[in-house]
């Protein structure tokens, strides 16, 4: 800073700035005053040499041969170099657009001049060699006119070099930075805002709807729906364990009923028993199952069915008998007339359809809150990030070194 300060000046003056006013302000400073002459005057030249190529260009194409005494062929060559020439040097001027004084178009404008005269060089090179051999003084004329433009883009560049314009480049790259972080800073925190106001509602209707859930909790035909859900849950245990007697019972013949059922005329009916106990005595309203059983140890005891001794034993000791399986039909079918009866009952309340929609609006309110806490995490994370004071404290002291004033920026 000291160093700087030599340079420019000691502080003298305390400003407040606008940040939006900061380039504006620095500018008016004129820190670069004796540069920016030296880089306008070079631009201006640089024009006027395109100006000067062009018409160099209209005397190559006008110009005549000193000796027309040379092969048609020669002519032709000669001709068809030359308008290519013309054509890529003119391309080549056309792309280069001198820029207005800015210095991160000057030195954009600069390294772009590099790669298009290198590339220009490379598709010329030999139709310049050609054409010098016909129009000596004119080819030397535009190469002379290339190497002086040439000549001040280096010029530029070092201009672009110097200490101050470093300096400046820098300052206004910061306040670029400052500027483009305060609108994102602005826009995240009324965004932040936002979000934080839409979480506190959210918050205040999940309370709201707690005391909803907790007053149709405390009613009546909540209450008896409870009451009903509990019966509902033993009847199918009940059922369940009707259907394991059963399968339990049936499970005394099941290898036989296995093999039996590939020959029988109800291979069906065995299936379905095998599979699904309590289903199948449902449908089978004659209980056919006690023929097939009898039929099956029949065939057991006639040795038609392999089967190990003991199992041929047990199978032969076991019953299935009109009692037992009417006994579970009735019990099945009593725990099926109480279930309809629920539901009907179930059907007449209201209440369970009101718990399951204030259900589904708490879950959904609850995964909002989730969401808008991760969203509002995400958002502080982004302005702490952007870190605004910090950008300000250290561009307030460039700006302060490399002028006369004593920077604070608003």
């Amino acid at each position: 800073m000291g160093f700087l300060e030599k340079i420019f000046g000691k502080k003298t003056e305390h400003v407040e700035i606008d940040k939006i006013e900061l380039k504006e302000w620095l500018d008016s400073k004129k820190l670069l005053t004796e540069i920016d002459h030296e880089i306008n005057k070079t631009l201006d030249g640089i024009k006027k040499l395109k100006s000067e190529l062009n018409k160099k260009l209209e005397d190559l194409e006008l110009a005549k041969l000193m000796n027309t005494d040379i092969p048609k062929r020669e002519k032709q060559i000669m001709q068809g170099n030359r308008e290519n020439y013309i054509r890529k040097t003119q391309l080549f001027l056309d792309e280069l657009k001198v820029p207005d004084q800015d210095y991160i178009q000057i030195s954009e404008f600069c390294s772009e001049f590099e790669e298009r005269l290198y590339e220009f060089n490379e598709n010329t090179s030999k139709t310049y060699f050609i054409l010098t051999h016909f129009f000596d003084t004119e080819m030397k004329n535009i190469a002379g006119l290339l190497k002086r433009i040439e000549n001040s883009i280096v010029n530029l560049v070092g201009l672009l070099k110097h200490e101050k314009v470093t300096q400046y480049k820098m300052l206004v790259s910061k306040i670029n930075e400052l500027n483009k972080s305060t609108i994102e800073h602005d826009k995240t925190s009324k965004k932040l805002d936002e979000l934080e106001k839409e979480f506190e509602e959210a918050e205040k209707r999940e309370v709201e709807l707690n005391e909803k859930m907790d007053a149709l909790k405390q009613s009546p035909d909540y209450n008896k729906c409870k009451k009903f859900d509990k019966r509902k849950t033993e009847i199918k245990d009940e059922v369940s364990s009707l259907n394991s007697k059963l399968n339990n019972k049936l499970k005394q013949f099941d290898k036989a009923m296995k093999k039996y059922m590939h020959t029988s005329l109800k291979k069906n009916t065995i299936a379905n028993y095998r599979e699904h106990p309590l289903q199948a005595l449902e449908k089978d309203s004659k209980l056919e199952i006690i023929n097939i059983i009898e039929k099956l140890k029949q065939e057991v005891k006639k040795g038609r069915i392999e089967l190990k001794q003991k199992i041929k034993d047990k199978i032969l000791k076991e019953d299935l008998t009109k009692v037992f399986l009417g006994k579970i039909t009735s019990e099945h079918e009593k725990l099926k007339k109480e279930r309809a009866k629920i539901n009907q009952e179930e059907d007449k309340l209201t209440v369970m359809m009101n718990y399951k929609e204030l259900q589904y609006k708490i879950e959904h309110n609850t995964d909002k809150i989730k969401q808008l806490k991760e969203k509002i995490s995400d958002k502080k994370n982004l302005v702490s990030h952007l870190n605004i004071k910090n950008q300000v404290n250290k561009l307030q002291e460039l700006l302060s070194s490399t002028t006369d004033c004593e920077v604070v920026i608003k």
